[in-house]
């Protein structure tokens, strides 16, 4: 089922000549979705549903789908915000391996490896420091996964919106 918007007067039997059915059955099926309206007078500004099977109505039947453009803008400001947000993920994730890295690598260095045999407490520490690094950066790795599943559940809603306004 799709909802358009009545542009101009018009009556059910030119919305229905313009989405490609006008018989009987087509006018029974139209006034069964929209009890709300007298399909002898539709008013601009009505909102019509119309069948999932009728043809969309062309652009000269005074009619436009629900929201104009709006459906198009909404979707181009989602898309915007999440490839920002995976942008940002993806920094936040290679400063995260760099700082594993980098702590890996000043602990591997000989004046390192003898403060952490000498002192047991530097040592525990040093152990704990490389732990949270790790657990961080599978923690920055577990939201980008989140993040890839939500963009793809957003994206497939505002699909499937689309279909239904027309």
């Amino acid at each position: 089922m799709r909802v358009f918007v009545i542009h101009k007067d018009s009556d059910a039997k030119a919305l229905l000549k313009a989405a490609g059915g006008d018989g009987a059955e087509s006018l029974a099926k139209l006034q069964r979705l929209n009890p709300h309206l007298d399909l002898r007078r539709l008013a601009p500004g009505s909102a019509v549903l119309l069948p999932g099977d009728a043809a969309a109505p062309s652009r000269t039947a005074d009619v436009q789908p629900l929201g104009g453009g709006a459906l198009a803008e909404l979707q181009a400001l989602a898309d915007a915000a999440v490839a920002a947000s995976v942008e940002r993920g993806q920094r936040a994730q290679a400063r995260a391996k760099a700082d594993e890295q980098a702590l890996a690598a000043a602990l591997r260095g000989k004046q390192a490896k003898e403060a952490l045999e000498r002192d047991p407490e530097l040592a525990a520490q040093a152990a704990a420091a490389q732990k949270a690094a790790k657990e961080a950066g599978k923690s920055v790795a577990t939201r980008a996964k989140q993040l890839e599943s939500l963009t793809k559940s957003a994206q497939a809603e505002l699909l499937a919106l689309a279909k239904r306004l027309g």
